[in-house]
């Protein structure tokens, strides 16, 4: 029975001192590729981060610019409006000048015939 398990215990030799080199240097490996991992997991979580801050930011402004369209085509509307009562007041303005000369011109001419009738020109 001594025999058997001195057999079972068998003394430590250079293959097996290879082996544990071997798997030494392979969780050295892994362990250096487990860190390279995190490292681009926490780059690509700051990246995450940094998209979706300039989606919202470029939602924000785009917001904005419809804003900005909405005031732009209420103002042109505002001009539009503005533009047209200024041609309306044009043609009331040429209305009442002409108006006014018409008058002037039957003042003038009722003048003329109160002169004659009174003699006022002839004295």
């Amino acid at each position: 029975m001594i025999k058997k398990e001195t057999e079972a215990h068998r003394a430590v030799t250079a293959s097996d001192l290879e082996i544990v080199d071997k798997a030494i240097a392979d969780h050295e490996t892994f362990q250096k590729d487990l860190y390279v991992l995190r490292r681009v997991l926490g780059e690509v979580g700051n990246l995450d981060q940094q998209y979706r801050g300039l989606k919202e930011g470029i939602e924000h402004l785009q917001e904005q610019g419809r804003q900005l369209n909405s005031h732009n085509d209420a103002a042109r509307a505002e001009l539009a409006k503005v533009q047209q009562d200024v041609v309306e007041g044009r043609k009331e303005v040429a209305a009442l000048t002409a108006q006014a000369e018409e008058q002037q011109r039957m003042i003038s001419s009722y003048a003329e015939q109160i002169d004659r009738i009174t003699g006022a020109k002839a004295a």
